[in-house]
């Protein structure tokens, strides 16, 4: 899935401006940017796929991937 960032910007800026009513607002545009960033980095790949990669580059340890494991 490709991320239109332009109506995705245009989409947390409405929801910044109904926070100055409303702080839960402010919430959901943090909780949609972060899907956002999270759906982007995947780039179609699964959870256990992205997991052993990072653990190959070093950047996770192997506790982290048999942490997953346990939900799948």
């Amino acid at each position: 899935m490709t991320v239109n960032w332009a109506e995705a910007d245009k989409l947390h800026l409405e929801l910044l401006r109904k926070a100055i009513d409303n702080p839960q607002y402010a919430e959901e545009a943090k909780r949609h940017l972060l899907s956002l960033i999270y759906q982007e980095s995947l780039d179609g790949a699964s959870p256990t796929h992205r997991f052993k990669s990072l653990i190959d580059a070093g950047l996770l340890k192997q506790e982290a991937f048999e942490l997953l494991s346990k939900f799948e």
